[in-house]
This record gives C-alpha cells, sequence and structure tokens, in this order.
C-alpha cells in the first residue's frame, strides 16, 4: 500500500513518496516490493532536484538489481547526468 500510494505521488509531491518510500523501506526492507520501492524513491529524487542523492542511490540500485526492469531508464538517466550537455549540477556524477 506504501508503494502504491507513493507511486500515485510522485509527479505531484514526490517528498510526500519519498517519505512513504522511505517508511516503506524501514517497515519491509527486505519486502516483495524493494526495487520497486528504490525505483519511485530515485524518481521522486530527482523530481525534487535532488540529483546527487538520486545519482547515488541509481549507482548503488544498479549494483544490488543489475537485472532489474528499470535497470535501463536508471542507465539513462546516469549517462545523461554524466553528460556535460545535460549535466544539470554541472559536475562529474559520484563515484563508488
Amino acid at each position: 500500500k506504501l508503494v502504491m500510494s507513493a507511486q500515485d505521488l510522485v509527479e505531484t509531491s514526490p517528498r510526500r513518496a519519498l517519505s512513504l518510500l522511505e517508511q516503506h523501506a524501514r517497515e519491509y526492507p527486505n519486502g516483495n516490493f524493494v526495487q520497486e520501492a528504490e525505483s519511485l524513491a530515485i524518481d521522486a529524487l530527482r523530481k525534487s532536484g535532488m540529483q546527487s542523492q538520486g545519482a547515488t542511490r541509481a549507482q548503488a540500485y544498479l549494483l544490488r538489481f543489475p537485472q532489474s526492469p528499470h535497470a535501463r531508464r536508471m542507465r539513462a538517466w546516469l549517462q545523461e547526468l554524466n553528460d556535460p550537455d545535460h549535466n544539470i549540477a554541472g559536475q562529474p556524477l559520484p563515484t563508488r
């Protein structure tokens, strides 16, 4: 239920969505919707203007779930951020 509620809020209220997803992570750290919840949290960070935090979590997501259905989208977004013509922060991506 938390993930579904957050999904409805990502576009219109990303910070509220992020709050719900953080609650989900605390309550269900190994639940069935971990991949989906983390993907939505990364989207919420992006939409909230928290590019650096989103990029860091996207990189960790790809390490943890390299075959996820969301992996292609994560990689494309990270590539876009790393492109100097599209890098909102004007900085290189954080590395692990």
